[in-house]
């Protein structure tokens, strides 16, 4: 199992669009994605 974590204290610097795109590219794959939104904006949920 690997983990993918991206972070940056700033907002609005594209990290939920990040990591949603990444998840898609690696389920294209037929690999299991999990993706945690910890903002508490909660965009990606």
């Amino acid at each position: 199992m690997k983990v993918i974590a991206v972070y940056h204290n700033k907002g609005g610097v594209g990290k939920t669009t990040t990591v949603v795109n990444l998840g898609a590219a690696i389920r294209k794959n037929r690999k299991k994605v999990l993706i945690i939104d910890l903002d508490s904006q909660a965009n990606a949920t």
